[in-house]
């Protein structure tokens, strides 16, 4: 798995709306054993939006390992009326796009950046009348996965506009992964601390040997004693 500078650092404690709810504490949405996908997308309407998260949803029962939560560039009051239930998952809106830019999602106008699933997508979505801002440029994604007191994991920026987990399957091969090259960095942790503790108790005994001769020589006090009278 490939990981950025964002590994190891810490998200900043903030509230987010979804479509439905406002003011959600982020680091309770983290508060899990299970660490939270985050993937970042472009707005709502957005055609590659759109077939990703059609994706998640349909594949979510796949995601056993972690939780997921999508950000899009949206104002929670626009996607509203267009839902006819709650998603399965937290929807994050964040049409400022402060999120974005704290984590440094990166904004192309070049072709070079399209895969050939985007460019797919795109074609299909024009053919269905879909006209895009050629002034705008398009946002490449980011998936990070997400710990306690929002704590990085994992964090990736794609290369191309659909450089992300495809589906939750995907997702579940990220996290189960993850999750096991923790656990055996724990284990190796562990490992080497009950080695240097056994290792300070051995050079413990020795100086006690050393400081104390007679518990394993009584004979040789005794002679001693005879030669100091």
């Amino acid at each position: 798995m490939k990981t950025d500078r964002l590994t190891g650092t810490q998200i900043p404690r903030f509230s987010y709306d979804t479509p439905t709810q406002a003011q959600r504490d982020f680091y309770a949405l983290c508060d899990d054993d299970r660490p939270l996908l985050l993937v970042f997308l472009p707005n709502y309407g957005h055609p590659i939006s759109r077939v990703y998260l059609q994706r998640y949803c349909r594949t979510l029962a796949a995601l056993q390992s972690g939780r997921l939560a999508c950000v899009v560039r949206s104002r929670p009051q626009s996607i509203a009326p267009s839902l006819t239930g709650e998603y399965p998952f937290p929807l994050i809106c964040d049409v400022d796009g402060v999120l974005y830019g704290h984590f440094g999602v990166e904004k192309t106008n070049s072709r070079l950046h399209w895969s050939f699933s985007a460019a797919k997508i795109l074609r299909d979505a024009r053919r269905q009348g879909y006209t895009p801002d050629p002034d705008a440029g398009q946002l490449l994604p980011l998936t990070m996965v997400v710990g306690r007191e929002g704590q990085v994991l994992y964090a990736y920026h794609g290369r191309s506009l659909t450089d992300m987990p495809e589906d939750c399957r995907a997702m579940e091969k990220v996290c189960s992964r993850l999750l096991a090259a923790l656990d055996r960095a724990a284990a190796q942790d562990a490992d080497e601390e009950e080695y240097d503790d056994t290792d300070d108790d051995a050079g413990d005994e020795e100086q006690a040997a050393e400081d104390a001769p007679s518990a394993q020589d009584p004979e040789r006090d005794e002679r001693q004693d005879s030669e100091n009278d």
